[in-house]
Order: C-alpha cells, then sequence, then structure tokens
C-alpha cells in the first residue's frame, strides 16, 4: 500500500464517517425540536451520497478488498468478511437513497423515518471502512497495534458541522460536547480494549 493511498483511505474514510455520523446525531435534533428545517439533513445526505464512491473507490484500489474477493488476500474467514464488505458498502448507499426519499414526505414521520434508517446507515458505514481497512492492514502489517491506532482515528472522525449543529440545536457548548465525546469513548474503547485474540487484524 503507497503512503498516497493510505493517507487517501485516512482523509476519506473520516469524512465518510464524519458525515454519516452528523447526519445521524442531526436527525436526533429533529426529534426535538420538529421546526428546523430539514434543508441541514438533505444537505448531509448529499454530502454522505457525493462521499461514498470515493470511499468505495479507496478501498478497492489495489491493494484493496478487490484482492479479498478474488482470494488473493486472505481475510481468515474463508471469504465471507470480504462478502460482509460489499454487503456493508452496497447497503449504506441504499440507506441514504431511501432517506432522502423519506425526507421529501411532508410528515413528521418521515423525519423519524429517516433517523432510524441513518440508525443503521451509520453501523453499515462503519462496516464499509473498518472491515475493509481491519483485513487490509493484516495483510500488508505485522503490527496490529499501528492498525488499532489507525482504526481509532478514524472511527472517531472530527464531526464537520458540530458547531453548526450546536447552534441550531440550541443547546450548550458543554452538553453538546459532552455527548459528542461519550460516543466518540463508546467507539474507541470498543476497538482499543477487546481481547487481543478477538481482534481479527492481530497477528496470528
Amino acid at each position: 500500500m503507497t503512503d498516497a493511498l493510505s493517507v487517501a483511505r485516512l482523509l476519506v474514510g473520516s469524512l465518510f464517517l464524519g458525515a454519516v455520523t452528523n447526519a445521524m446525531l442531526l436527525g436526533h435534533w429533529y426529534l426535538v425540536q420538529p421546526g428546523l428545517p430539514r434543508r441541514h439533513l438533505n444537505e448531509l445526505g448529499d454530502i454522505l451520497g457525493k462521499v461514498w464512491p470515493f470511499e468505495v473507490l479507496v478501498l478497492i484500489a489495489p491493494t484493496g478488498m478487490v484482492s479479498v474477493l478474488n482470494g488473493s488476500i486472505d481475510d481468515g474467514w474463508g471469504g465471507v468478511l470480504g462478502w460482509f464488505w460489499v454487503t456493508c458498502a452496497l447497503t449504506t448507499i441504499v440507506l441514504v437513497v431511501v432517506t432522502k426519499a423519506a425526507l421529501r414526505d411532508r410528515q413528521y414521520s418521515a423525519v423519524m423515518a429517516a433517523t432510524g434508517l441513518l440508525y443503521l446507515a451509520i453501523l453499515t458505514a462503519f462496516g464499509t471502512d473498518l472491515v475493509a481497512r481491519a483485513i487490509l492492514y493484516a495483510a500488508v502489517s505485522s503490527s496490529a497495534v499501528c492498525a488499532l491506532v489507525d482504526l481509532a482515528v478514524v472511527a472517531c472522525p472530527v464531526l464537520l458541522t458540530e458547531f453548526e449543529l450546536l447552534e441550531l440545536s440550541g443547546r450548550s457548548t458543554s452538553e453538546f460536547v459532552s455527548e459528542v465525546n461519550f460516543l466518540r469513548t463508546l467507539v474507541a474503547r470498543q476497538l482499543l480494549l477487546r481481547p487481543r485474540n478477538d481482534v481479527i487484524f492481530c497477528e496470528r
């Protein structure tokens, strides 16, 4: 893997995960403040849809997930993780399209539906990025620690519009930052505190 490709995966992955995380969090503010204009949630949906092709592209670029699917790289699960990645990637963009369609409905329940869909999208988006990253790092690096550190960085992206959401929500800075940091801490702990023999990208 070239340094340029590694940097591209880091940057695009951060933007990708940041967009889906922002969209899911913003959906919650709509649930407590229904009068917010929907254009903000639509804009994040547009960003996520536009970043998705680049996310898939940098992850399949050699050496990438195509090598996992054709068997050149062993994912340790007989190819299952490779197809799991494909499923996550395709499901993510489908959820984005369906979320955008739901937001065209004028009923308040449409926002509730969109938030639920974004809950699913954040799971599949993290699966798209982190599963691929774990498999590919295991294939090119003997250092599980390096993979863990990089995954922790990508899994806790700087949210793209934190203070814009703060302004929209009317919450205090301390309340908003506390909630965001709590979410990030949960993700980081899941990655960093699991037993070594339970992490698929640790050296076997």
